[in-house]
C-alpha cells in the first residue's frame, strides 16, 4: 500500500473539491457545484462509513446464500490485512528479524486461496463489482429525500480551511460557507461538550452552566438564516464530518438567547424543532431507502443490568483504579461498577411493545457474552444492550470500545470475559433494523481526534445492524 501517493491523491481530490465550490460561488454554474459535491465526497472515509458500504453490499445482494457469501469474502479481508498490519508494526517497531516470513506468506496465501474460491451463481466475488456506487451526484441525492427530509452536509477539507456546509432538499440546494475553518469550529464544538458532562455532579445544581451563546454561536456558523427556506422541512439527517462528529446537533439553539430571559426552557432547541439522525456518509442514503420495514416491533431481544459488584449509581459510567496486572485489573475493575437495576424497568416497558413469544430479556447473571455469542441474532430485528460502554484506550488494558457484560463467577476466557468488544461484535451475524445501545456516550468518537460514531457503532454497522440508537452524553 503506498502511503504516500494515497495521501497525494487525497490533496488533489480535496484541492479540486474546494477550488470547485469556489468556482461556483464565483459562476452560480450548477456543474461546478455538483463537481464539488462529489470531489467532497470523495476526499472522506470513516470506518463507520467503510462499514456501511460492506453492509449496503450484503444487503443489496440477490439472496441470503450470496449476502453470507460476501460477508465470508469480507471476513477473510479483514483477516488478511491484520496480518499485514501485524507484519507492518513489527517492522516500525525495529522487530524486523522475528517476523517469521515463510509462516507469515503461507497464512496469507492460504487466507486469499479461501476468498478467491467463493463465488456468486459461479462468478468469483474478486470478479464481481461492488453492488452500489459509493458516490451519489445533487440530483440523485435530491431524488432520495421525501419531502420531509433536508440533509446538512458540512463538507470539510483541510483543517485550516472553512467548512463547505451543503443542505439539500429534494426540491432546493443551498450552500454557506463557514467563517471559521474546519479546525476552529471543531474546537468550539467539543468546548459546548464539556457543558454537557455532568460526571461527579449529586443534584441539578451542581450541573455546569450550558454555554448558549456558543451553541447560537456554532448554529449560525452551520445554518444562518437558511433553516428558514425549509421551514416546512422536519426531519434533518446529518453527515458528521470532522468539524462536528463529536458535537450533539440537538443542543444547538436557532434564535439569539440574548433575546430570552436565559431559563432552557424558552430556547429554541434545534433538537426539539426538528428530528435529527445521522448517516455515515452521503450515498447511504441509498440504503436508507431500500430498509424501511413495516414490520419494526416483530420481535426484540435485550441484554440489562449485568450483575456487577457495586451498589446502585445513577450512571452509566466507569471508575478508574490503576493495576499493573491486566487480568487482575480487569476483573478488580469490573468489580467497581455500580450495577443498574434501573435499566430492568427500562427492557421491561419496551418489551411490552411487542407481542407475546417475540421478545426476550436477559438480565443480571444471564446478561453475559456466553449468552449473547449463543443466540441466533439474525432472528430478531430490534436489539438492546443497557450497561455500562467504555472506549478505546479507557482502561490501560483494552485497547478497543467495548459493552460490559456479567463477568464469570469463575476464571475468564478470552470469549467470556464479561467484555463485549468490537472485535467481538465484528462478528456476531445480525439482521436487525435497530440496534440500541442505552449506555454513556455511545456515539462519540473514541478519542477526541477521532471521525465521531464510535467503533461500537460501526461494529454493529458491520455486525448487520441497518440502524443505531445511540448517545452523546451520559445516561441517568
Amino acid at each position: 500500500f503506498k502511503f504516500n501517493e494515497y495521501y497525494k491523491n487525497l490533496r488533489t481530490i480535496s484541492s479540486a473539491a474546494e477550488f470547485s465550490f469556489l468556482s461556483y460561488k464565483r459562476k452560480n454554474n450548477l456543474n461546478d457545484l455538483n463537481l464539488a459535491f462529489v470531489n467532497y465526497q470523495k476526499a472522506r472515509i470513516t470506518t463507520a462509513e467503510f462499514e456501511m458500504a460492506r453492509l449496503s453490499n450484503r444487503f443489496n445482494s440477490l439472496s441470503a446464500d450470496s449476502s453470507e457469501q460476501v460477508r465470508k469474502y469480507q471476513v477473510l479481508s479483514d483477516k488478511i490485512d491484520e496480518l499485514k498490519w501485524s507484519q507492518l508494526n513489527e517492522i516500525i517497531s525495529g522487530n524486523k528479524d522475528k517476523i517469521d516470513k515463510s509462516q507469515l506468506f503461507y497464512e496469507i496465501n492460504e487466507l486469499e486461496s479461501k476468498k478467491n474460491n467463493l463465488k456468486i451463481n459461479s462468478e468469483p466475488l474478486n470478479k464481481i463489482k461492488n453492488l452500489n456506487d459509493r458516490i451519489l451526484n445533487l440530483s440523485e441525492v435530491q431524488k432520495s429525500l421525501s419531502d420531509d427530509q433536508l440533509l446538512v452536509f458540512p463538507a470539510e477539507t483541510f483543517s485550516d480551511a472553512p467548512v463547505s456546509v451543503f443542505l439539500i432538499s429534494n426540491k432546493k440546494i443551498t450552500t454557506l460557507r463557514t467563517t471559521l475553518n474546519a479546525s476552529d469550529l471543531r474546537d468550539l464544538g467539543l468546548k459546548l461538550r464539556e457543558s454537557l458532562n455532568f460526571n461527579g455532579t449529586s443534584n441539578i445544581t451542581d450541573l455546569p452552566k450550558f454555554d448558549l451563546d456558543l451553541s447560537f454561536k456554532i448554529f449560525r456558523e452551520l445554518f444562518s438564516d437558511v433553516l428558514n427556506d425549509f421551514k416546512n422541512i422536519k426531519d434533518l439527517i446529518v453527515i458528521p464530518t470532522w468539524p462536528i462528529s463529536n458535537l450533539p446537533l440537538a443542543v444547538l439553539v436557532s434564535d439569539d438567547p440574548a433575546k430570552t430571559d436565559y431559563s432552557y426552557d424558552k430556547q429554541s432547541w434545534l433538537g426539539l424543532e426538528k428530528n435529527i439522525s445521522y448517516l455515515p456518509s452521503v450515498s447511504d442514503l441509498k440504503m436508507l431507502e431500500k430498509s424501511n420495514n413495516t414490520e419494526l416491533f416483530a420481535s426484540f431481544i435485550g441484554f440489562d443490568d449485568p450483575e456487577l459488584g457495586q451498589k446502585t449509581n445513577n450512571l452509566r459510567g466507569i471508575k478508574f483504579v490503576d493495576i499493573e496486572d491486566d487480568e487482575l485489573s480487569k476483573s478488580y475493575q469490573l468489580d467497581l461498577l455500580p450495577s443498574l437495576p434501573s435499566t430492568a424497568e427500562e427492557l421491561q416497558a419496551i418489551k411490552n411493545i411487542f407481542s407475546d413469544g417475540k421478545s426476550e430479556i436477559y438480565t443480571q447473571e444471564n446478561a453475559t457474552e456466553d449468552v449473547i455469542k449463543s443466540k441466533d441474532l439474525s432472528n430478531y430485528n430490534v436489539l438492546l444492550f443497557a450497561t455500562h460502554g467504555v472506549i478505546a484506550d479507557e482502561w490501560e488494558f483494552l485497547d478497543e470500545a467495548a459493552l460490559v457484560m456479567t463477568p464469570p463467577k469463575n476464571t475468564n476466557t478470552v470469549n467470556n470475559d464479561g467484555l463485549l468488544t468490537t472485535s467481538e461484535i465484528r462478528k456476531l451475524n445480525l439482521n436487525a433494523d435497530l440496534v440500541v445501545l442505552s449506555a454513556c456516550n455511545t456515539a462519540s468518537g473514541d478519542n477526541q481526534s477521532d471521525e465521531g460514531l464510535s467503533g461500537l457503532a460501526s461494529a454493529f454497522i458491520f455486525a448487520g445492524a441497518k440502524s443505531i440508537m445511540a448517545s452523546h452524553w451520559s445516561v441517568e
